[in-house]
């Protein structure tokens, strides 16, 4: 992904931070689950932990509620999202420290050891997701945990079928090669979390008010929301009007 890619994705999250946590209910199911699914490791505490691509904190919030962390190192590309974080930490248990880092975490440098490495609904924006788990690699103590999510190219499938619009996403296969010579205890999964709308245009709005897809450039004219709405009441109808699949990669390692 080029570096003006990067700078869409801040501006589009950015112009939507104040509603995002009101609209993000697949985001925060799957920090939910991402927070549980650390009780599959033996840790009950964090002494320091990176969180990369932390947004707004929703799960920097789940995981502070559960987890006692000594040190707390987070980023994002804008500090726009430091004031909301540090209201959701605020919430929890003090922390010994603190650090927000501002930027894209492909180029930045992260100082020290970590024994947890997260990231929630991140890692797809992310040009090099092979280099990433090589990063990780090297940032974490032997014994650390990585914990993550990334998507599979089912994402989002109505919007893909229908624009021809959708990232390209490593599947579970690539995770599991790329991650199997460094960490081991490795969990991976795929789930599908699907929500009902009232409407195509619905459905657009919500896509627009998280983010989702934040490195389109499409300018919709009446036309084509005309036939978007047509084609997607066809063929994605529901009881409660229409639907949206997400299909979130669960992943879990322990550094070996």
């Amino acid at each position: 992904m080029e570096q003006l890619a990067k700078s869409l994705i801040a501006e589009r999250f950015i112009a939507h931070s104040n509603e995002y946590d009101e609209h993000a209910l697949a985001q925060q199911q799957i920090n939910q689950q991402l927070v549980q699914l650390l009780a599959q490791t033996d840790k009950a505490s964090f002494k320091r932990v990176l969180e990369i691509g932390c947004g707004t904190g929703d799960f920097t919030q789940k995981l502070l509620a559960i987890y006692p962390i000594e040190q707390l190192v987070v980023n994002d590309l804008s500090a726009v999202f430091r004031k909301p974080l540090l209201q959701k930490i605020a919430k929890n248990r003090p922390l010994v420290s603190f650090e927000f880092m501002e930027g894209d975490a492909e180029h930045l440098v992260f100082e020290g050891k970590f024994d947890l490495l997260s990231s929630a609904s991140a890692i797809q924006w992310f040009e090099h997701p092979q280099a990433f788990v090589r990063q990780a690699s090297d940032l974490l103590q032997t014994g650390g945990v990585l914990l993550f999510n990334s998507f599979s190219s089912e994402n989002l499938t109505e919007i893909r079928q229908l624009t021809g619009v959708g990232l390209t996403y490593p599947n579970q296969q690539d995770w599991q090669a790329w991650l199997g010579n460094d960490f081991t205890k490795l969990h991976i999964h795929q789930q599908q979390i699907r929500l009902a709308f009232p409407s195509p245009l619905a459905v657009l709005q919500h896509l627009r008010q998280t983010g989702v897809t934040a490195t389109s450039r499409n300018i919709w004219t009446r036309k084509m929301l005309s036939e978007f709405n047509q084609q997607y009441l066809a063929r994605f109808s529901c009881e409660q009007g229409v639907y949206l699949t997400y299909t979130p990669i669960f992943i879990l390692g322990v550094r070996k």
